[in-house]
């Protein structure tokens, strides 16, 4: 009893220094689920196996949605996909893969206010969170405010590469940022005048996710972008 009590030891101590937390914490409910169900070792180390990379994978989830500033409350479990057209349903759905992501596609959403456009967004950024995607949310001011105050202290270089870590950036209210007086800001524009979208050529860029006002027809693809109007 006390060579089992030890070799439990050993056990936790190699568990402990191999950074392997959930089989720690499994492996002796396993081992007596393999005894009574006559489990083969090769069972028993798939089982505990499962339990670590569920555990990493749930932790991964965790820190990637943290990061991301996604609103929590604005989830797919929380919007009412009734409320889109069919195309836009349609058209929402094939994003929940991803694979735009590494074609390299920007999205830009458009419709009257309220009309759920950040929402769905979001909705859509949890779900590739939930796929090991990194996504960032922010509120497209806070963004330009971010990018300026790296420019005029010399570090935009190092933002910017902090940014192009990411797999998709959703930049919400791009319709309400003010066109700058000052040499800074040539790069926005006005409310109501469009701000477009290029398809990535760098493998370098994360994807570009815009929501703003109702800047542009429904049928217009131009620049490389997907449009999408929520009802």
């Amino acid at each position: 009893m006390r060579s089992g009590g030890q070799l439990n030891a050993r056990l936790v101590a190699n568990l402990r220094a191999l950074h392997l937390p959930a089989v720690r914490e499994s492996f002796e409910a396993e081992a007596v689920r393999a005894l009574q169900e006559s489990l083969s070792y090769e069972h028993y180390l798939l089982a505990v196996s499962d339990r670590e990379v569920e555990a990493r994978q749930q932790n991964r989830t965790a820190r990637l949605l943290r990061e991301s500033r996604l609103p929590l409350e604005k989830t797919l479990e929380t919007f009412d996909l009734k409320r889109l057209p069919r195309k836009v349903a349609v058209q929402f759905q094939t994003l929940l893969d991803g694979t735009f992501l590494d074609r390299r596609e920007n999205i830009l959403a458009f419709g009257n206010p309220g009309s759920g456009k950040t929402h769905l967004l979001c909705a859509l950024g949890h779900e590739l969170v939930r796929r090991g995607r990194r996504v960032l949310f922010a509120p497209c001011a806070l963004l330009v405010q971010e990018l300026l105050i790296a420019k005029r202290d010399l570090k935009l270089a190092r933002v910017l590469k902090r940014l192009g870590g990411y797999d998709a950036i959703l930049v919400d209210d791009i319709g309400y940022v003010q066109q700058s007086q000052g040499g800074d800001g040539g790069a926005l524009r006005a409310p109501g005048r469009p701000l477009r979208t290029r398809k990535r050529t760098s493998d370098q860029q994360p994807a570009v996710l815009e929501v703003g006002g109702d800047l542009q027809g429904p049928d217009d693809h131009r620049g490389g972008h997907r449009s999408a109007r929520p009802s």
